[in-house]
């Protein structure tokens, strides 16, 4: 189980290259650790949406459900988890569960074959929650480690979502047009030291949750 710290910030009307130099130009002197890739995530959620409240609500106890995959989209997975992702405030943890030979299709019945896949998996998470898949989204990350290995940074673009009910072939759209995320995260102990990298983003911390951010996108964006 990981456990650490995460402060978001977004930038609007900007490009991952300028948030690569402002990361870059950085005292805490970051440089790239890992080559760029899609993130892909399919959301889960009760039958009352009651991830999705919380959220809205500022309830500081949270948790987020979610399939998650790396760069192609269709195509069988080796590395797909089952992840469950438990938020108090700033403070994240995570518990990922190994899905074996993960495959989408872009004709298949979404809601169907996810729910079948993660009961065969971890019958109690979606049992014990009544949990069912809400949405999809995919995105462009790239990854940054500060000198001293105590603070890694993320740079999230290109944002696309869908509705896990667009079937028989459903088509992402894009989330964010010219905004881009920065994460920054780093283990509890560290964050006596976290203003000398913040203070020159030149952006608040935000709040900020992809998953809520494309759940209200989408509904404001039905066909």
């Amino acid at each position: 189980m990981i456990n650490r710290y995460e402060r978001k910030f977004i930038f609007q009307q900007t490009s991952a290259k300028n948030i690569e130099i402002l990361i870059k130009l950085n005292k805490a002197g970051f440089s790239e650790i890992f080559n760029e890739r899609h993130i892909n995530n399919v959301y889960y959620d009760t039958l009352n949406f009651d991830n999705y409240y919380n959220n809205i609500d500022g309830v500081s106890d949270r948790v987020k459900y979610r399939i998650r995959w790396y760069n192609n989209f269709f195509l069988n997975s080796k590395d797909a988890v089952f992840e469950i992702k438990r938020r108090k405030g700033l403070l994240v943890n995570k518990e990922d569960f190994p899905l074996n030979n993960f495959f989408l299709n872009e004709y298949s019945d979404m809601s169907k074959y996810l729910k079948k896949k993660c009961e065969i998996q971890k019958q109690k998470f979606i049992r014990n929650y009544n949990l069912f898949p809400v949405l999809m989204n995919r995105y462009k990350r790239r990854y940054f480690l500060s000198n001293d290995k105590k603070f890694r940074a993320t740079i999230d673009y290109n944002i696309e979502a869908s509705s896990i009910h667009k079937y028989p072939k459903f088509n992402l759209i894009a989330l964010y047009k010219n905004s881009v995320i920065l994460e920054l995260k780093y283990d509890i102990k560290h964050d006596s030291e976290v203003k000398f990298i913040t203070n020159s983003f030149g952006t608040r911390l935000n709040k900020n949750s992809k998953y809520v951010a494309a759940f209200e996108f989408l509904k404001k964006n039905k066909n």
